[in-house]
């Protein structure tokens, strides 16, 4: 998808960026002294001591490869798949669970290149991560959509909620880059909007899940005005479900079923890249 308008021009470019390396020096500078832990296998991340490395062994095995792609071959192959996604048709022939795969792929480039202790990696505000951010939310809400278009009553929770985060995620990157009421800020807005719709169908109602969805609620709410400058009715109705209950979110939930059967509005919810006026100079 490409980008287009103001938001282009905001879109942080390679050449003025620098691939950051973490505190911990890079194995070509001759530097693991000093009591850090270099991954014996991928020999890509760095810990802070032994102890550290066992207890960070969990989170960072996911993510360990004797001899892995660097961040710049990952994106560019996920910028392919990216591409076919791109077309009306490929969308609409993708079931759920191609679309859930192309997700994780996606969250697990972001998770991996955003990774404390790795060497080599991109700035959390590189173009990069931004795009990955923004691809994973976009397939990871359409695999939601298929699931309702598939009959479903219930949507996995898990993937709500890691949908989720990376849509909070995905906020606080454009809040670094736009003011609070600039187009791009709506749009990132426009995919919490969808996925707060969804929470009626969560397939647990409770602990997590309710934790999930209060704490985008939240952030959403905290920019309601920004949302009634582009959509008040909505922000009306998100209004009334908030201080009525959560009973009252069963019309949404409806409306999201609905929409869910609308080619038009999935094409609208991928379109993550509005123009907004203006021509390249």
């Amino acid at each position: 998808m490409a980008l287009q308008g103001e938001e282009r021009r905001l879109w942080l470019k390679p050449a003025n960026l620098m691939v950051v390396a973490s505190a911990t020096p890079s194995p070509d500078r001759g530097s693991t002294e000093k009591g850090l832990q270099r991954c014996s296998r991928c020999k890509a991340v760095y810990f802070c001591s032994k102890s550290c490395l066992r207890a960070g062994w969990k989170a960072h095995k996911r993510f360990c490869e004797a001899q892995g792609c660097r961040w710049v071959e990952e994106h560019a192959m996920l910028c392919t798949q990216r591409a076919r996604l791109d077309q009306q048709s490929v969308r609409q022939a993708s079931n759920a669970r191609e679309l859930l795969r192309t997700f994780e792929q996606a969250e697990l480039f972001v998770e991996k290149w955003s990774q404390p202790g790795r060497a080599r990696r991109p700035a959390l505000g590189h173009r990069c991560m931004q795009d990955m951010v923004q691809f994973a939310v976009t397939t990871g809400t359409l695999a939601l959509f298929k699931q309702l278009e598939a009959g479903g009553d219930l949507l996995e929770a898990s993937v709500w909620r890691r949908v989720a985060s990376l849509v909070r995620q995905h906020l606080g990157l454009t809040r670094l880059l736009v003011p609070r009421f600039h187009i791009v800020h709506w749009n990132a807005l426009y995919h919490a909007r969808g996925l707060l719709s969804l929470r009626d169908l969560q397939a647990d109602s409770a602990g997590a899940s309710d934790a999930a969805v209060e704490a985008l609620a939240v952030d959403f709410e905290r920019h309601l005005d920004v949302v009634r400058v582009y959509d008040a009715d909505y922000a009306d109705r998100f209004k009334d479900a908030r201080s009525g209950g959560r009973g009252m979110l069963a019309e949404g939930s409806r409306l999201f079923q609905a929409m869910s059967q609308s080619p038009a509005a999935l094409q609208q919810f991928y379109s993550i890249d509005p123009s907004i006026g203006g021509n390249e100079t």
